[in-house]
């Protein structure tokens, strides 16, 4: 993944350098690299090694499977020949996992647009689920559909401000808005909690509020319930800090959650009238407001991120719940959309021992301990370039972790494919590791390579810094 150079060199100080070998999926012909295996010196100059041994073994991998891409822009009539490779690495999959890295990289927007409709017209995808607000996205789509507006008109200001506010992100929902009269629509959704979107400030509340009166609660009624609204709209506008007094909130919170959470399926067409989607709209705001005041003292979310979790059980409520029977492609940041996991003790910020059980840290991930191989995880990535700092900062210049499959693609000349991991188990546990020769021998673990977090990376050779456009606030017609 892309990442600002000194974000490497700290996460070694983490990762360290294991002269021993080690770690999951090691040992025996399983396990990674080592200097006894043959296969090519590379020197480095990425702050983590000097050099590499790149084997035989995985470079003859990367070089008998790789499949050039022709281009990253979605054209009218694409044939997709070139995506020929990556359609037989996905077979049967019924999800797909699409992932950017920065949410600052305009190419990544226009090759996962071409993605998505390379997937929808040659292997029969049905959905798309955005990393944007659940309730602001539904608000979106039921407006588009049963009230003639349009996704791309109506989503600046609801879903994410990079993929509805950038333009090469919103070729993907022009291209939802073209398919929706035609005979394959290609259904809209998303799977984050409340994030600051406008439907999720100004009508979650009225909305919940008025679900629950009409099935007969008393809760609105409550002498408590104008302080729960009060932090629960906190929490919808990302507002919520540590000095907030979250008890109330807290308490009534869990009181819905005994009257609504019950329901594990949808029992109404219309989810606004639908007691499981209501539980994750609560479960949402309070993912929120448990996670908002540790950013807003920190600037960093919670090691145990309630976030991810409340993704992870949206992504879950989707796929199995809502559409049990269609091909599903989720788009998403590479932190929420790649598998990732970490040692237990990590997370939840305890001492560790010798032997530590890894644990799904990524909403996909979370996701996949219930739907396992049925997800198929793809990484793209530029080789170069700079990007946005979408938060507002200065922009900044690729880096990506060292990776046998971006060092093989390198000694190939190769910068622009599609790779998919390998299916043989030894193999997907040498991709895992890199073989370092100096400045000593040793086994890196890298945070993000080819087989363990994705089953798929695309690469391309430079990123575009994202432009984020203003765009009016149009009213839900």
């Amino acid at each position: 993944m892309p990442r600002r150079l000194g974000s490497a060199l700290s996460l070694m100080l983490v990762l360290g350098l294991s002269a021993c070998g080690g770690g999951a999926g090691d040992g025996g012909a399983g396990g990674g690299a080592t200097q006894a295996e043959a296969g090519r010196l590379l020197p480095s100059s990425d702050g983590i090694a000097t050099e590499y041994l790149l084997p035989d073994s995985l470079f003859n991998w990367v070089k008998s499977s790789v499949s050039p891409v022709r281009t990253i822009y979605a054209e009218a009539n694409d044939d997709f020949a070139d995506l020929a490779g990556f359609g037989a690495a996905v077979g049967d999959a019924r999800i797909v996992s699409l992932t950017e890295d920065t949410h600052g990289d305009a190419n990544a927007y226009e090759l996962m647009n071409r993605q998505v409709q390379y997937l929808h017209q040659k292997k029969g995808f049905e959905v798309l689920i955005m990393e944007s607000a659940m309730f602001d996205t539904e608000a979106v789509w039921r407006s588009a559909t049963d009230k003639g507006g349009k996704v791309i008109d109506l989503a600046p200001g609801r879903l994410f401000f990079m993929y509805s506010k950038e333009p090469s992100a919103r070729k993907v929902l022009s291209y939802v808005d073209q398919q929706r009269s035609g005979p394959n629509p290609l259904l809209l959704a998303g799977f984050d909690e409340p994030a600051g979107g406008v439907s999720s400030m100004n009508e979650l509340l009225p909305a919940l509020t008025q679900f629950l009166t009409a099935r007969g609660s008393v809760l609105p009624a409550d002498s408590g319930w104008a302080n729960f609204a009060s932090v629960a709209n906190m929490a919808a506008a990302l507002t919520i800090t540590q000095k907030t007094n979250t008890t109330n909130f807290f308490a009534m919170a869990r009181r819905i959650q005994a009257e609504i959470c019950p329901a594990v399926a949808p029992v109404s067409t219309n989810l606004r009238n639908d007691p499981s989607w209501w539980c994750l709209q609560v479960n949402g705001l309070v993912a929120a407001a448990q996670r908002l005041p540790t950013i807003a003292l920190t600037g960093r979310p919670p090691s145990k991120d309630p976030r991810e979790a409340q993704m992870g059980a949206n992504a879950l409520w989707l796929v199995q719940q809502l559409y049990p029977n269609k091909k599903i492609i989720f788009w998403s940041n590479s932190t929420h959309g790649l598998r990732r996991y970490a040692d237990r003790c990590v997370v939840e910020q305890t001492p560790c021992g010798p032997s530590e059980v890894s644990v799904p840290v990524s909403a996909i991930s979370m996701a996949a301990e219930t739907l396992g191989k049925s997800i198929f995880v793809v990484k793209n990535t530029a080789l170069a370039g700079w990007l946005t700092d979408y938060t507002g900062g200065d922009n900044w210049p690729v880096f990506n972790f060292p990776d046998n499959g971006l060092l093989t693609l390198s000694q190939l000349g190769i910068k622009q494919a599609f790779v998919p991991a390998p299916a043989d188990p030894i193999l997907r546990a040498r991709f895992a590791y890199m073989a370092v020769t100096k400045p000593y021998p040793s086994k890196a673990s890298m945070p993000e390579t080819l087989a363990r977090e994705m089953d798929g990376m695309f690469v391309y050779p430079n990123s575009s810094p994202a432009v984020k456009t203003d765009y009016p606030v149009v009213p839900l017609p």
